[in-house]
């Protein structure tokens, strides 16, 4: 038999037998029993067991994962497999150990296409409605563009080079500090301030005052992409045919308002970007991400060619970490109200670390175990981001029930309770208690800013402590106010607006908060 005949024969025979055997592994693969979940009716499969607009979706799950004794639930919706997971370990296994299988997400026609929200590449925070499974929302998918987008990220946000914008994260941990001690009644309104602010110093080297055009701009465009967002409200999500029919036709009113949310979205992504720019070309040094990225590209053609992938990443940053920080930091001022015991341990240890008539600062975290502990136990306590949702190949979705892992009550016992202490052995961090960091995700779909986030967090939450006494407010007819326990879906999972009474501990103390303006002027 002639070599090249030989050789075509034998190729022949390894290819019909590797086939046979995929085939075969495949079958059983196929009569591998599915895991446990609610039973499933024809044709529609669970639809009608996903839960209510009145109900926690995350207390569903976690209920069916007791229900079942299973950490993996299995739901089909309308043919569309998808899998819950409530264990820390199965998640970093499927989603971190095997993120390059299970990265990948769904897209959502109205955001990602005709809002332009596909610029947004990581996960763990954004745009979840928690109307039901089916508010898993795709942003970027996994791919050359997000992996040179993630890069850059990275390099910008590793632990020790995002330490470089502490001094913006003080001086508005400061700012903050000034603006609850002038209007208290307005707390919410002044974190929100702070930690946009934060983010636009961090992002584009931006002071701002409130009212800055920046911010509201921003603001407007979030509100836009929560919007086309929600599940269910734009029939071109269900059929993406739908995206071109013409503006003026008749129904299409959904186009039209895409195009005003896009221009917001473009404005937001730009605006602020070309005036950090600007900065740049007119010799301006700014400690910011923009400014460090462009300045560190010397070829004029290089710099051209990634302006685009800077201006998405700075966007990224702004968006994603205003709201992680800012609900981060309600949910932590809720947790001094309803567990005051916490609040006077952290302001012992604060006060037997700090010099007297000084704030706190960074170096002096190593120190603060307890206060540090607080910000794990807020991450724990209520977590921000409370699915995150990846999709395989075949077309099912993975989803990790965070709120159900950081509940776990064989993990974190008495889960409700807000206990610091979890986190200690003795006067420091305990490392055999699991870090919460699945509030930021897992594998490749994990927050690569969340170093520069916890930096953020934990500067509030100390400089809070040390300067002001948190408690419940009071009535006009003298009672305590009771704190709701309710939740509000919006970027993240944040608590429902709520009253307190903030004051400052002494007299000594706001005169120290007052004189921090003079050390920015």
């Amino acid at each position: 038999m002639p070599t090249d005949l030989a050789l075509a024969v034998s190729f022949s025979a390894l290819a019909i037998i590797l086939a046979s055997a995929y085939l075969k592994l495949r079958s059983s693969n196929k009569h591998l029993p599915l895991p446990p979940g609610p039973k499933r009716l024809p044709l529609v499969g669970n639809l009608f067991d996903l839960p209510s607009k009145s109900q926690r979706p995350w207390e569903v799950y976690t209920g069916w994962s007791e229900k079942y004794n299973s950490e993996i639930i299995h739901l089909d919706v309308l043919g569309t497999p998808i899998i819950i997971l409530s264990s820390l370990e199965m998640a970093e296994e499927l989603l971190q150990n095997r993120s390059l299988i299970y990265s990948d997400r769904p897209r959502s026609t109205m955001l990602n296409e005709l809002v332009g929200g596909d610029f947004l590449f990581r996960e763990s925070v954004l745009f979840w409605v928690f109307k039901s499974l089916m508010s898993l929302v795709a942003f970027m998918s996994y791919g050359e563009v997000w992996r040179k987008q993630r890069r850059l990220f990275h390099q910008e946000f590793q632990p020790q080079a995002c330490r470089r914008f502490r001094n913006q994260e003080r001086k508005n941990a400061h700012a903050l500090l000034r603006n609850i001690l002038d209007g208290p009644d307005q707390f919410i309104q002044h974190v929100q301030h702070a930690v946009s602010s934060t983010m636009m110093s961090i992002a584009y080297g931006i002071d701002c005052t409130p009212g800055d055009p920046y911010i509201l701009g921003a603001e407007r465009a979030l509100e836009a992409m929560r919007s086309a967002a929600v599940p269910g409200k734009f029939l071109v999500d269900i059929i993406p045919a739908l995206k071109h029919i013409p503006n003026w036709f008749p129904g299409a009113t959904f186009k039209r308002q895409a195009a005003d949310w896009k221009r917001q979205v473009q404005n937001m992504v730009e605006a602020p970007f070309q005036f950090a720019k600007s900065l740049v070309d007119a010799g301006v040094n700014r400690q910011c991400f923009v400014s460090s990225t462009l300045s560190a590209m010397d070829d004029t053609t290089e710099r051209n060619w990634a302006e685009s992938d800077i201006k998405h990443v700075a966007g990224t940053m702004y968006s994603g970490g205003t709201d992680t920080t800012r609900l981060s930091v309600l949910w932590f001022i809720q947790a001094m109200v309803k567990f005051p015991e916490v609040q006077k341990i952290a302001q012992e240890e604060i006060d037997t670390v700090l010099k007297h008539g000084h704030l706190p600062e960074f170096e002096d975290e190593d120190s603060l175990p307890y206060a540090s502990a607080i910000v794990k136990e807020v991450l724990r306590w209520r977590p921000v981001d409370v699915f995150n949702g990846y999709r395989i190949p075949a077309g099912s979705i993975v989803t990790a029930n965070i709120w159900g892992m950081l509940h776990d009550d064989a993990v974190y016992p008495d889960p409700e309770t807000f206990r610091p202490e979890r986190f200690l052995r003795g006067n420091k961090i305990n490392a055999d208690v699991a870090d919460p960091e699945a509030a930021f995700g897992f594998g490749r779909r994990a927050c690569p800013g969340r170093y520069m986030a916890c930096d953020a967090i934990w500067i509030i939450v100390v400089s809070m402590l040390s300067m002001f006494d948190i408690t419940k407010a009071m009535d006009e007819d003298g009672k305590e106010i009771e704190v709701s326990s309710g939740f509000m879906t919006d970027l993240g999972l944040g608590p429902v607006p709520f009253k307190c009474s903030i004051k400052p501990r002494s007299r000594e103390m706001a005169d120290l908060i007052r004189s921090t303006e003079a050390i920015y002027n």
